[in-house]
């Protein structure tokens, strides 16, 4: 998850510049390949194309299952706390992808909190059971 700037202070991601790479790799082929760069105050910060003006962004892959057709359902009825917000998922060949773009940092964590909770049963075969370190 990415917060540029900070948004009740009036601050942006005025300069500087982030440099994303994932890459992800299945029996030594790549199954995700996603590379970006966003440069403070660009034109792609407001632009449908890129963030269309939203500070927060994150993105939630999962790989190694299959997502049964009901646990898919679930994840695509989990409620966003923002209004506004912009979120969705995808199911490729051998990977989930979830987006999020938006201004609240919370409401992102909140909705990548409970695909996780509904996925980890299926992608980890353990239980979702909340790791300490997420409340500090």
């Amino acid at each position: 998850m990415l917060c540029l700037g900070r948004r009740a202070s009036g601050e942006t991601f005025a300069h500087g510049a982030l440099n994303l790479a994932t890459r992800i790799e299945r029996g030594g082929q790549p199954i995700w390949l996603e590379r970006g760069r966003i440069k403070g105050g660009s034109a792609l910060l407001d632009s449908p194309a890129g963030l269309a003006g939203f500070s927060v962004a994150g993105t939630m892959l999962a790989s190694g299952a299959e997502v049964a057709p009901d646990r898919l359902a679930a994840c695509r009825a989990v409620a966003v706390r923002e209004t506004g917000a912009r979120h969705g998922l995808s199911v490729l060949p051998d990977l989930l992808v979830a987006r999020y773009l938006g201004h609240s940092s919370e409401a992102a964590r909140h909705w990548f909190s409970e695909l996780w909770r509904l996925l980890r049963p299926a992608f980890a075969g353990r239980e979702a059971v909340t790791p300490r370190i997420w409340n500090t």
